[in-house]
């Protein structure tokens, strides 16, 4: 029997972000970060994200070469997903966001901030796996995908949310499927039995 509860609403989850890590995905390597340690350190404590996901589990009765199809009647369509999620009986469908940012007066803090809050929303969906995988044991997740990725396309964005309940965090889906607020994300993870 599949462990997850149907779905789940996270807020404020906890992140720990690394000041080297925002600086190397400013593109700083070693030796070159004087002076932004102590910026980075300064946003972070000085702005407020609110990292949250809403996440609804759902069993799977096909994978192929058209997509996924799940319990409710819904396709999720990708032309990757026979090989990405061979074997899987459940998907997880999630959204997940770190709030509005605030507008910085600074070009290098806007930057600087927009970074931090890419980090803050790779590390608030690793953490949502981790919470998933440490509750269901014995299954193991497939690698996390989102529209726009190779084989999913973006038009399934406002179908994910929808499937997810992305709604309740104030997520929107713009006609060109940009996600709102920024530094938003929509996706799927596949379950599999592992005994």
């Amino acid at each position: 029997m599949f462990p997850l509860k149907d779905e789940y609403l996270v807020r404020d989850v906890p992140v720990a972000l690394n000041w080297q890590r925002v600086a190397a995905r400013m593109g700083s390597g070693a030796g070159r970060t004087e002076g932004l340690k102590e910026r980075i350190i300064s946003l972070e404590s000085n702005i407020s994200l609110q990292p949250s996901f809403s996440l609804r589990n759902y069993a799977v009765y096909s994978v192929d070469r058209k997509g996924i199809g799940i319990a409710n009647g819904k396709w999720i369509m990708g032309s990757r997903f026979r090989d990405l999620m061979d074997g899987i009986s459940h998907i997880s469908v999630y959204s997940l966001t770190v709030g509005h940012l605030p507008i910085l007066d600074s070009d290098l803090d806007s930057l600087i901030l927009e970074h931090i809050s890419s980090e803050a929303a790779e590390q608030t969906a690793k953490r949502m796996i981790l919470m998933l995988s440490d509750i269901a044991k014995g299954w193991r997740s497939t690698k996390r995908r989102s529209p726009g990725y190779p084989g999913f396309p973006i038009e399934q964005q406002q179908m994910i949310l929808d499937l997810s309940g992305g709604e309740r965090l104030g997520i929107e889906v713009t006609d060109s499927f940009y996600l709102l607020p920024m530094k938003s994300t929509t996706g799927i993870a596949g379950w599999r039995y592992e005994g």
